[in-house]
């Protein structure tokens, strides 16, 4: 008489050769679309060291100050935040090669000054410059004893 062997399956299957895959697929796949997401923040052309500075006229730029947060003040005219690139793009038509000068204050946050630098980039300024009212960084507020 011939035996007949019956082989067991196991009763559970073992998937954790498949999970490892999926999860090295999920975690490239993450990888790579995080840097479509990320910011790029403001790009600056900035001049070659050996370039002299260039000195400019005070009719030649737009001067844009932000005195406290949320006041500001293009050539002299106050501004609110609503109508501060519509002022500043008014500006920028009656120069040729219009460059923002900006003033912070003191308390002025970092986020402030780069929402102004867009603003003027969308108004049409080609050119920036960041200067400070006193010798402290910006968005730095430094306590005086």
């Amino acid at each position: 008489m011939a035996r007949i062997r019956v082989r067991r399956t196991p009763s559970r299957l073992d998937y954790s050769g498949a999970m490892t895959d999926i999860s090295f697929l999920l975690i490239v796949f993450f990888l790579i679309s995080s840097v479509f997401v990320a910011d790029k923040g403001v790009f600056l052309k900035l001049p070659k060291p050996e370039t002299p500075p260039r000195v400019l006229k005070p009719d030649e730029v737009i001067s844009i100050s932000i005195e406290n947060p949320g006041i500001y003040r293009v050539d002299g005219m106050s501004a609110a935040a609503l109508d501060l690139r519509e002022l500043i793009a008014e500006k920028a038509r009656m120069l040729l090669d219009p460059i923002a000068v900006l003033t912070a204050g003191d308390g002025i946050t970092y986020q402030e000054v780069l929402s102004v630098l867009e603003e003027a980039r969308y108004a049409g300024c080609t050119g920036f410059s960041v200067q400070s009212t006193q010798n402290q960084p910006l968005g730095v507020k430094l306590e005086v004893e």
